[in-house]
């Protein structure tokens, strides 16, 4: 009985203060449009989405050693881009709201580092940021909501140097 509409804008990073005004804007355009017994019962609502940082961490080993802190940055820079809501993902569109990485995906993401040789003990860790600053969320629940979108968060990469042969 009731429709969310969950509204990211391009410029998510700082648009708490501007939501209220395209929140108005959109429940404007919407009651010309949609029937009134919805915003006659309060039943249409248009909210932003909750972020979520997700935070990785995972045992990188590599074949050079002399190239241990290059490849660290790259697979910090690596996980930034492909955990940005917009402009992330493997195609470069963004995450689906609702929608967060697995760790299958963060290893594929990694892989295309030629320097790497293995991966493992990948690890994803949600938060949320609360009054008393981030808190650690259930993953698993967090997903089910319709407004999560994964945010870089902080990356602990241990880098491992492979066993020469």
């Amino acid at each position: 009985g009731h429709i969310t509409l969950v509204v990211l804008q391009k410029h998510y990073e700082n648009t708490t203060k501007r939501f209220d005004t395209v929140r108005s804007q959109i429940l404007n355009y919407m009651r010309e449009r949609m029937s009134t017994y919805l915003f006659e019962q309060n039943r249409f609502h248009v909210i932003e989405p909750e972020f979520v940082v997700l935070a990785v961490s995972a045992t990188v080993e590599v074949t050079e050693y002399h190239r241990i802190f290059d490849i660290r940055n790259a697979v910090k820079t690596r996980l930034q881009e492909f955990l940005n809501p917009m402009t992330g993902n493997y195609h470069r569109n963004g995450w689906n709201i609702g929608v967060l990485p697995n760790v299958t995906q963060i290893k594929n993401a990694l892989k295309d580092i030629k320097e790497i040789y293995y991966i493992e003990n990948i690890r994803l860790t949600g938060y949320k940021q609360r009054v008393q600053g981030l808190v650690e969320v259930d993953l698993e629940k967090a997903t089910k909501r319709a407004y999560v979108l994964p945010l870089s968060g902080p990356h602990e990469i241990i880098m491992k140097v492979k066993n020469p042969d």
